[in-house]
């Protein structure tokens, strides 16, 4: 019984009806002859794509290497299928193979769009299906046949053309922003770089003990620019379901707080954490350990304690701005004196007595606080692109639910625009 109100003309059939048969092969039977393979791995769970394939010997191929993928195929995979490793054979990967690991799905096209496959293999109500019928607990998977018994409700081929082209123009318009997003975070990268060893004054630079710098700009050592510098409580915080926040290595990353995941502590253990220093808005958090060199600045409005392997650094306002110490940390220069000093095979760290010794490049305050304003700007593009992709990325998955089960009717497109 189909549990989905469907619209009245559209039908509902198994996967295993509406496909055609996969093609397998043996490259080791051509053992001089060079594929591309697709592994499991090389599939994106976020773009839904192929992002990494491997030329392989015929000789060398992996016992897994063994069915033929053509333009258009669907691939899904049934080794932790909940993960929704699902992308599209481009026609570059025409003729080529793809590891046991996956299900190839061939739409016939008497019933079936190829890209309306694709999109349907994306909704929720598969995602629940495959989950029910996984098995084992450290490498689940499900059969082919558990995915090609599965219901796929479609209109006729018109509307199901309709329906892709609307959900490929919202994925369209996500990758553009995507690939915006990139170009603007190599540009800070290199614009930081450049910044923190070029200045803004066009002065000449002069070779000193932390490389080439502005012939105006000072070396200082953090614990010269800070007014305290503060270890976490060499003890694991005891973490409540609500109270006051307490930040883990997590929540710092890439100059930036991450608020999610959100870990909790209760009134009395955050004031014996907070007994050296009380974290306040502006100060910088700084991993000294797993991974080390993450920095950012402690948000407004947010009362926090320090989990294990952080610090806490309070600069002196008048010698050093918060947001150029931040930027700092990710320049070459400290970024490789991190890891020379950095000790331990499986878990490198610094000491605090290393990170107190830091040496950084520091021009005059106030050119500190035009270099900080320019990246600042750089990061409010970024955040800006960032949330246009969330927001595009909501609207594809509300309207891929709705269009693949008839919630919103379509017109079907001329085919100029299929």
């Amino acid at each position: 019984m189909n549990e989905v109100q469907l619209p009245p003309h559209w039908k509902v059939r198994k996967l295993g009806e509406v496909c055609l048969n996969k093609t397998l092969t043996n490259p080791q039977k051509s053992p001089e002859d060079i594929f591309t393979y697709v592994d499991v791995s090389g599939v994106s769970n976020e773009s839904f794509k192929i992002t990494d394939t491997k030329e392989i010997l015929g000789k060398d191929a992996p016992s897994r290497a063994r069915q033929v993928i053509y333009n258009n195929d669907v691939i899904f995979a049934t080794v932790r299928p909940t993960l929704k490793r699902v992308a599209l054979i481009p026609p570059e990967l025409d003729g080529q193979i793809c590891s046991t690991g996956f299900c190839v799905l061939r739409a016939d096209p008497k019933y079936l769009y190829f890209t309306y496959l694709y999109f349907y293999l994306l909704i929720n109500r598969i995602n629940q299906k495959v989950e029910a019928l996984q098995k084992g607990v450290t490498y689940p998977a499900i059969n082919n046949s558990d995915l090609f018994g599965q219901d796929i409700f479609f209109p006729p081929l018109p509307e199901q053309k309709t329906i892709a082209h609307t959900l490929r123009t919202i994925q369209k318009a996500k990758e553009t922003r995507q690939r915006e997003l990139e170009l603007e975070r190599e540009r800070k990268a290199a614009l930081m770089q450049y910044l923190l060893t070029h200045g803004i004054r066009n002065e000449p630079c002069e070779e000193k003990e932390i490389g080439k710098i502005p012939k105006s700009w000072e070396v200082a050592t953090l614990e010269d620019m800070c007014l305290k510098i503060v270890d976490c409580p060499h003890s694991t915080p005891k973490l409540s379901s609500t109270g006051i926040r307490t930040v883990k290595n997590v929540n710092v990353r890439n100059g930036r707080f991450v608020f999610e995941p959100a870990f909790y502590t209760t009134d009395e253990e955050y004031t014996e954490r907070t007994k050296r220093l009380e974290p306040k808005e502006g100060d910088v958090l700084f991993s000294r350990e797993a991974p080390i060199g993450e920095a950012c600045l402690v948000p407004p409005n947010i009362k926090l304690s320090l989990g294990q392997r952080l610090m806490l650094l309070r600069t002196n306002p008048e010698k050093l701005n918060n947001f150029f110490l931040v930027q700092a940390f990710y320049s070459n220069y400290l970024k490789s004196k991190m890891i020379s000093l950095a000790g331990g095979v499986t878990a490198p760290h610094l000491n605090v007595s290393h990170v107190k010794k830091l040496k950084i490049p520091l021009p005059h305050i106030s050119e500190q606080h035009e270099i900080a304003n320019i990246l600042k700007a750089c990061d409010r593009k970024i955040q800006a692109l960032e949330t246009e992709i969330a927001l595009t990325d909501e609207l594809f998955h509300a309207m891929l639910e709705q269009l693949m089960t008839g919630k919103i009717s379509t017109q079907p497109l001329s085919e100029t625009y299929v």
